[in-house]
């Protein structure tokens, strides 16, 4: 298990590489001048100039990806050109935030998913079986702009009953600790807080947690479905198991495997995907951040997000990988 680690590991050192390069090559596509937005529309072409040197934009473009990747190996991400801070802490920054949205909408897709799924197996061919394969193909072919806007307009404006955007109503006084919310209303006891920060959190939850559910629930269905076709699932039943034994005891765990590998997956893809849902729903997350950064030629910051998320991705498929193993004895990894 030790060596299988330390292999994928060393596997993620091309992966960020890879990335970190087309990620450069790509923010250098982008039109616009950094340099000129940093230094202003009215500025000088000597203004200007004197910005380019001082950033080091006015090098070639090797020259900068040695320099920039000299860095990230020190763990330093580099500063940002618009506020002049270190990327590091503008992440760190917003990080609660999208971890926060990522973990609620996660817990909303196995909350209603899982179930879904499970259901939709023990009563195959069923009407709550169809029911469940219309609602995720419809989850999964949901544009998550679209839902966004569709929530808000019929839940915040129609109905009024939850907020429309931000973190906590105007004028709630609360000292975070974390930086995530709800976490910290918890921690500090504060019911009035959890409630609001929930109340806010439940749309941009739902529409991110969408596909999540859809995928949730059709890979739960079809791998329950196949473990219930095993041998040792009808030699349960033979000898008089009940039902909700036979299920819980025999299949589920069973079943769980390729179940994880998909949550697994999907909240690495969550953390991406809140992009646009920080975006809709004015979340300062990492995803809004890239947005606003992509917007002012920020490459130090966009850059470091960038690598960010992908090392979370792969961290977490590895987590999935371990996670195997003490599910099913039988899996031992070379």
């Amino acid at each position: 298990m030790i060596r299988y680690i330390i292999r994928r590991l060393l596997l993620l050192i091309p992966v960020l590489l890879g990335i970190s390069i087309i990620t450069f090559a790509l923010m250098r596509l982008i039109p616009g001048d950094p340099a000129r937005i940093m230094a202003g529309e009215r500025a000088t072409e000597e203004q200007v100039q004197r910005v380019r040197e001082a950033w080091g934009l006015n090098k070639p473009l090797t020259e900068q990806y040695l320099i920039y990747l000299g860095k990230v190996v020190r763990g330093d991400l580099g500063k940002s050109l618009k506020r002049n801070e270190d990327v590091v802490t503008e992440i760190r920054w917003a990080l609660p935030t999208t971890l926060e949205l990522a973990f609620s909408a996660m817990f909303v897709a196995c909350l209603f998913g899982i179930p879904a799924g499970i259901l939709a197996a023990y009563r195959r061919n069923s009407w709550w079986d169809l029911t469940v394969m219309t609602a995720s193909l419809v989850g999964i072919s949901m544009p998550v702009f679209w839902l966004g806007l569709l929530l808000i307009y019929f839940f915040s404006l129609r109905l009024g009953w939850l907020p429309p955007s931000g973190r906590l109503s105007i004028g709630m006084e609360f000292q975070p600790i974390t930086g995530m919310y709800m976490l910290d209303a918890l921690l500090r006891g504060n019911m009035t807080v959890f409630v609001d920060a929930v109340k806010h959190m439940i749309l941009p939850a739902f529409t991110v947690g969408t596909i999540p559910m859809a995928v949730i629930a059709r890979m739960t269905r079809s791998s329950l479905l196949e473990v219930l076709r095993q041998d040792y699932v009808r030699t349960a039943r033979a000898k008089g198991l009940s039902e909700q034994l036979v299920l819980t005891r025999h299949a589920l765990k069973n079943a769980f495997l390729p179940i994880i590998t998909v949550i697994g997956l999907q909240l690495g893809s969550l953390m991406v995907g809140a992009i646009l849902t920080e975006t809709i729903y004015s979340l300062p997350g990492i995803g809004r951040l890239i947005i606003d950064r992509i917007l002012s030629r920020d490459y130090p910051v966009v850059q470091g997000a960038v690598l960010f998320f992908a090392s979370t991705f792969v961290f977490i498929n590895l987590l999935v990988d371990i996670s195997y193993a003490y599910l099913d004895p039988r899996i031992r990894y070379q």
